[in-house]
Formats: C-alpha cells, sequence, structure tokens
C-alpha cells in the first residue's frame, strides 16, 4: 500500500520556481560579447559590423565593442557606431 504525499509542498515549489524563471527572462540580460576590429592588412577595408548590424545585435541584447576607426575607410564614423549602441574601445 503507497503512502499518501503531500502535494502542497510540491505545487509551491513549482509556483515559486516559475515566478522566479519569470523574473530573469523580464531582466535584460547580456547574451553574447562581441568585438568588432580594425582590419590590419594593406588596402583591405571591410568591416565585420556596419552600425545597423550593430543596431541590431543591440537590441538582441548583445554587448558590442567597436574598435576605434574600424569602419572609417568606408564611411562607418565612430560616432555612428556609438549612436548604434557599440562602445568604442581603442
Amino acid at each position: 500500500m503507497s503512502t499518501p504525499v503531500d502535494l502542497s509542498v510540491t505545487k509551491k515549489l513549482v509556483q515559486s520556481s516559475y515566478c522566479r524563471q519569470n523574473e530573469r527572462e523580464s531582466k535584460p540580460q547580456t547574451r553574447m560579447i562581441i568585438g568588432v576590429p580594425k582590419e590590419i592588412k594593406d588596402h583591405e577595408y571591410r568591416v565585420g559590423a556596419t552600425p545597423e548590424t550593430v543596431k541590431a545585435l543591440v537590441n538582441a541584447g548583445h554587448k558590442v565593442f567597436v574598435q576605434a576607426k574600424a569602419g572609417s575607410a568606408i564611411g562607418f564614423t565612430d560616432e555612428m557606431y556609438e549612436k548604434a549602441g557599440a562602445k568604442i574601445v581603442a
């Protein structure tokens, strides 16, 4: 014969866990830290991310660091990257 189980404690634990999960989901968390370096090869002007791409990444919860003057050779200023949400680093 089986012993009766008190499910009230289990129910409270599940509800508590569910509430904590909802709290975690509502807080913005950094998903990835992304770095965009400046190209160092001669006559190479590509850059790993445009300001538009940076904005999309930041809006998705990522933290983006862009090396100073990374996109200057193709017309993307540091100010454009900052406006998109990136942090400019030396």
